[in-house]
């Protein structure tokens, strides 16, 4: 829920002085199968503007509806919608519709800062507590407790013009993106973030959430980017290209830097799933598919293979 969440905190951060117009919808309880999971939300203005979603689109204008009221009287409201009866889905699922709660604009600044924090989120309409950040050692009962992480931030060493399908579909994702560029190279989107400098000349924050590719077409600089990020053992590091050249840099590596032989099984390459496209756009979406997986833990498989449910569990208050 990391990149849902910290996506809808981004939105929220730019509603500052006209957030006495809008409400928070929070899914706080899912019995059965639903499309979203708890902990999904959607910001709803009182002309009717949504962002975000909490559905495949069938519960967004009751949602919007009630909304409406609660921003008018300033008073919560909890829905329950049985969606085996209008929808065809298996289950029901309970929302909470709040004026917007200031402690948003805090969790933003949590998120912008890649910091972890609980959001607990009330379970009744009547209570006297909004969504708030949970302070260590706080209670969260009758609250439905979120753990929000950072979202994934993808590194990306290289300028070549391969890269911007890849910047702009994370960025789609809700990740962050930054170029990790040489002095001389031209940033294939100057509105990107990017960070300059050659390898082994500045620190890089690495973290349990930060995937590295290197791609810089380039035989030694992928030598010495591998090396620097070896060493940092981010939870994802791959290397474009095909297998005799990633044998080839492999080998070069190990050349110069022989302690780092027993780590280079850390190198994924190629990089990407096996999903028969041949474009940078389907080389995008392959990488993107791979490092989502390997940073959920997932095997990448086909549903349809598969018997164990779709979502992860996820334990709420009764």
């Amino acid at each position: 829920m990391a990149s849902h969440t910290s996506s809808i905190l981004r939105q929220a951060a730019e509603l500052s002085g006209e957030t006495d117009r809008w409400a928070l919808a929070t899914l706080v309880q899912v019995t059965g199968s639903a499309l979203r999971r708890p902990g999904a939300r959607m910001l709803i203005s009182d002309d009717g503007r949504l962002r975000g979603c909490l559905s495949g689109g069938c519960l967004e204008p009751e949602i919007a509806r009630r909304a409406s009221e609660v921003i008018a009287t300033g008073r919560a409201a909890l829905l329950e919608f049985d969606t085996r009866r209008h929808y065809g889905c298996d289950g029901t699922i309970v929302i909470l519709i709040e004026p917007f709660p200031a402690a948003l604009i805090e969790a933003g600044r949590l998120a912008a800062a890649r910091k972890s924090f609980q959001l607990a989120t009330p379970l009744q309409a009547s209570s006297s507590l909004p969504t708030r950040i949970l302070c260590e050692g706080e209670s969260g009962a009758d609250c439905f407790v979120e753990s929000v992480d950072p979202p994934i931030r993808l590194l990306v060493a290289g300028a070549g013009t391969d890269a911007l399908p890849l910047a702009r579909l994370a960025t789609a994702l809700g990740w962050d993106f930054t170029y990790l560029l040489a002095h001389d190279d031209v940033p294939p989107d100057p509105q990107a973030d990017l960070l300059r400098g050659e390898p082994g000349q500045s620190e890089i924050e690495i973290d349990a959430r930060t995937a590295v590719i290197v791609m810089t077409h380039k035989f030694g600089r992928d030598v010495a980017w591998l090396t620097q990020f070896l060493a940092a053992a981010p939870p994802y590091l791959g290397l474009l290209g095909s297998r005799r050249r990633g044998s080839s840099i492999l080998n070069e590596l190990v050349s110069q830097s022989p302690d780092l032989i027993d780590v280079l099984d850390a190198v994924r390459t190629p990089i990407g799933l096996d999903l028969g496209g041949e474009n940078p756009e389907d080389i995008a979406l392959s990488i993107c598919s791979e490092v989502q997986a390997a940073l959920a833990g997932r095997e990448a498989r086909p549903l349809s293979e598969g018997s164990a449910p779709i979502h992860g569990r996820t334990e709420v208050p009764a």
